[in-house]
């Protein structure tokens, strides 16, 4: 029961002690549910992927490099978050035997987090202008790939404090 997710809802009982119920989320719900948004993302980003790169026109677009990005930061999570999720909440696993892959994983998912936000900042930058300032030039590939390039390496760095929440979280399960 500790690995299951929990929703509290009042049932309008005047008893203080009764006022909330748990309702459990079975595994299994939550296990489908990883599986399909795990399909559902990966398919969904390579189809976006595919789409960008075989339209000319859409190769062209600074807009479309942003979004490679952000469907690259996507499927990040979809490989380094879901399946760690479902370790722990289908099977119960907690900790990992291996420092490095413990401490690579959160870096890894935090980096994707990161990337997801920071691309579509980027994106939202790029629109701003496009609307807003519509007789100014628009951004070239060039300045598009610099930005999104600046995009992952503040996304690494930002996730980089990761490394030693993860150092800090061993230590007090060592002690233990």
């Amino acid at each position: 029961m500790a690995n299951a997710l929990f929703n509290i809802s009042s049932n309008g009982s005047s008893n203080t002690q009764n006022a909330l119920t748990w309702k459990v989320v079975p595994n299994e719900l939550t296990m489908a549910m990883f599986i399909i948004f795990f399909i559902l993302i990966v398919c969904g980003n390579i189809w976006v992927m595919i789409a960008v790169v075989r339209q000319p026109k859409l190769r062209k677009s600074s807009t479309c490099m942003f979004i490679i990005s952000l469907s690259f930061s996507d499927l990040m999570m979809a490989f380094f978050y879901i399946p760690m999720q479902m370790a722990y909440v289908g099977f119960g696993l907690t900790g990992m035997s291996s420092v490095v892959l413990c401490k690579g994983s959160a870096w890894l998912q935090w980096v994707a987090q990161c990337a997801t936000i920071f691309s579509l900042i980027g994106i939202g930058i790029d629109r701003y202008r496009a609307i807003v300032q519509p007789l100014h030039p628009k951004l070239t590939r060039t300045d598009a790939a610099v930005c999104i390039t600046v995009t992952w390496i503040c996304a690494g760095a930002y996730s980089s404090h990761r490394m030693q929440v993860a150092t800090d979280v061993l230590r007090i399960y060592e002690r233990e």
